[in-house]
């Protein structure tokens, strides 16, 4: 799936060692998104100006998965679409620690509860 949103977390080593662990039926998501502010290019290399929102991804990988959550169901590395229902943000480690600002980042983590995600692309 070619989506630039999807994090492939054998190809970032770097996001696949976040110290980020989802509880009970939650699941954690991550996904590049790209933020307010950044330059945006055209595929042929033309400046179009600076981002004004920031995007929502349509397709998310599966970072943590819950000890709770069924066996066999979701497994870290599934792509996903973005969940229904009540999804919460998960601040970067990067940002937590303050280390970084989150505008310096493009990986986004959300927890969502098991439930609220529609399919699994496998």
């Amino acid at each position: 799936m070619s989506n630039k949103s999807v994090v492939n977390l054998d190809q970032h080593p770097e996001i696949a060692s976040q110290p980020i662990t989802a509880f009970a039926e939650q699941v954690v998501l991550v996904s590049f998104v790209e933020n307010v502010g950044e330059e945006m290019v055209s595929d042929g290399g033309l400046y179009l100006g600076e981002r004004t929102q920031g995007q929502i991804p349509e397709v998310c990988t599966v970072f943590s998965v819950g000890s709770e959550v069924p066996p066999g169901l979701i497994s870290r590395g599934d792509l996903v679409p973005i969940p229904l229902g009540n999804i919460r943000n998960v601040p970067h480690p990067d940002v937590a620690y303050g280390l970084k600002v989150d505008k310096e980042l493009k990986e986004k983590f959300v927890t969502v509860h098991w439930k609220n995600i529609p399919c699994i692309y496998k």
